[in-house]
């Protein structure tokens, strides 16, 4: 069963519950769309839900360009974020801004 709101092309997040924002998330995705820092106007992940706290393990799979780096360059504010919400340390990151 598929966890964590990732609806990709084969890429896979399973590990602890989603839930709303809160306090304790570390990092925090809504309704997101992921890109590559190469290709910053196309999602290579849609529609990310995934909430990461202190202590959680997570389990990121899928086979080859399926986005997974992505999501985690995502996850760490390296790549764009298209769309959504995401939120380090309960601080909100700018979406990418386009020409």
């Amino acid at each position: 069963a598929q966890r964590g709101g990732v609806r990709p092309a084969g890429c896979r997040v399973s590990g602890a519950h989603v839930a709303p924002v809160n306090d304790d998330a570390l990092i925090q995705m809504s309704a997101v769309r992921v890109a590559r820092a190469a290709y910053p106007r196309d999602a290579v992940v849609e529609e990310v839900t995934w909430t990461v706290r202190s202590g959680d393990i997570w389990v990121i799979g899928g086979p080859p360009a399926a986005g997974k780096s992505a999501l985690l360059q995502t996850a760490a504010a390296l790549n764009p974020v298209l769309a959504g919400e995401l939120r380090l340390f309960n601080q909100p990151v700018r979406l990418a801004e386009h020409d």
